[in-house]
């Protein structure tokens, strides 16, 4: 109805052009979305000189593969406590009870609030129960938290050994109860020792 007043042909003309300019702003979209993919690949941000920073991996604490296993390592209400835990652990592969993915597992979480207020009589009680032979408390991430000072809370009764490597406090839970299998269901899993 539009087309009426303008003169003849201008309607395959507007047609033709409607259709070209189509035709470019699906070609631009294309080139704007490979090079999107290209700039995401590569990494952000985008650094055309290739000199993007790359960060540091935690430095590792002192080495505790030689630690009775399974260690439970503490503080540990931060993910990010635990895959550093998880990192470090691939120094000789010592079975620990700390572990996270994308998810907490119950077992984890479990152990975990019940090891808070430790070295508690309850605390240490449970901890063997489930076959946590070492408990490993990381003093450098304790800070501001009730672990904070762990290294001298006393230990009479507990038959408890505690050590200190650098900023790690070690306790040996070192009974027999702890160095067998624990009888719960629930108990952490064993893993085959891998090889070199």
């Amino acid at each position: 109805a539009t087309t009426a007043f303008l003169p003849p042909g201008t309607d395959a003309f507007l047609r033709r052009r409607a259709a070209e300019i189509s035709a470019a702003v699906l070609g631009a979209l294309a080139l704007a979305l490979a090079l999107a993919l290209a700039i995401e690949g590569r990494g952000l941000p985008f650094d055309p000189t290739d000199s993007q920073a790359q960060p540091r991996a935690p430095e590792p604490p002192a080495r505790v593969a030689d630690v009775p296993a399974p260690q439970l390592h503490l503080p540990a209400t931060e993910a990010a406590d635990n895959r550093r835990y998880l990192l470090w652990s691939t120094d000789g592969f010592p079975e620990i009870v700390n572990g996270r993915s994308s998810v907490q597992p119950r077992f984890t979480e479990r152990v975990i609030e019940r090891a808070r207020g430790f070295p508690s009589p309850e605390s240490v009680a449970f901890l063997r129960e489930v076959g946590v032979r070492s408990v490993i408390v990381h003093l450098d991430r304790a800070r501001g938290t009730p672990l904070a000072e762990v290294a001298s809370r006393p230990l009479v009764g507990l038959g408890v050994e505690r050590t200190r490597r650098g900023e790690l406090v070690v306790y040996g839970l070192g009974s027999e109860s702890a160095s067998s299998p624990p009888a719960r269901s629930d108990r952490p899993a064993r893993s085959p020792r891998r090889s070199r």
